[in-house]
């Protein structure tokens, strides 16, 4: 498990695995074998990502030193209470073969809700040794910034084609986890000709499915350079970690040394 003070004295690489189902047990178990190569030992999933929480558990099982799970729940329309929570983590647990994550997140669920039995359940999970932090993971619209305090941590989506978020994250004083600090331009530049080749023959495969809706109407015509989408995130001060989903370990080298030479 983490050091408890890990957001303050660490950023944070994490490996999205919401495509980790997609590819086969065995290239699946490839990669997670690989990563503390790379210095990544901190794995995001959710139960709504399929087979991904099995999979990291089928490698915990056999190989359960240095890796550490940041999980979720309640994404969806379900009513959020404390039973759904408990149960919610006891059954993330068992498929991922752990007795505690780093991380429990609510799930892209707004303010209004999430009652305040949440919070009281969050502490006791903490005290029972089942969670490390309490998080809410999600979309900037949703961010329940009237109670933010009760959180550890935030993990929210941030590029430099996303609708403007530079004055909403001065109010952000937890540790933010970066999500998609790439993925959503592909779903952004006019898909013609050889770039709507590159986009259906390789970029599908590799990161995020897209979003229901466009996250900004910024529109590109060439694809952006990978270094310099990590240096607008890196560069945020408010940024503690950074989280991306790669499905191939060739791409997660690339994306680390990149990091590395940020200094992050």
């Amino acid at each position: 498990m983490l050091n408890s003070n890990a957001f303050q004295s660490n950023h944070l690489r994490v490996l999205g695995t919401a495509r980790l189902g997609n590819i086969s047990k065995k290239n699946s178990y490839k990669l997670l074998c690989k990563l503390s190569s790379v210095n990544i030992n901190l794995l995001d999933t959710a139960p709504s990502y399929p087979r991904s929480e099995l999979r990291i558990g089928s490698f915990l099982a056999k190989d359960p030193i240095g890796i550490n799970i940041l999980t979720k729940f309640g994404r969806g329309n379900q009513t959020l209470s404390s039973g759904m929570m408990t149960q919610s983590l006891n059954l993330s647990l068992r498929r991922l073969k752990v007795n505690q994550v780093f991380g429990l997140s609510i799930h892209n669920r707004k303010i209004s809700e999430i009652p305040d039995e949440i919070f009281v359940n969050a502490h006791n999970l903490k005290a029972e040794g089942k969670i490390s932090k309490f998080g809410w993971c999600g979309e900037w619209n949703k961010l329940p910034i009237e109670r933010l305090a009760d959180f550890d941590y935030v993990m929210l989506p941030i590029n430099p084609f996303l609708a403007s978020f530079t004055e909403l994250i001065k109010k952000i004083d937890v540790p933010i986890i970066a999500m998609n600090p790439f993925a959503n331009f592909f779903w952004n530049y006019q898909k013609t000709n050889g770039l709507l080749n590159f986009y259906n023959e390789r970029v599908r495969k590799i990161f995020n499915p897209e979003p229901i809706y466009l996250q900004s109407n910024h529109i590109i015509t060439e694809t952006p350079k990978l270094e310099d989408l990590l240096e607008f995130v890196c560069g945020l001060k408010q940024v503690n970690g950074i989280c991306f989903g790669s499905t191939k370990f060739a791409h997660v080298v690339r994306v680390t040394r990149c990091l590395e030479e940020l200094g992050f």
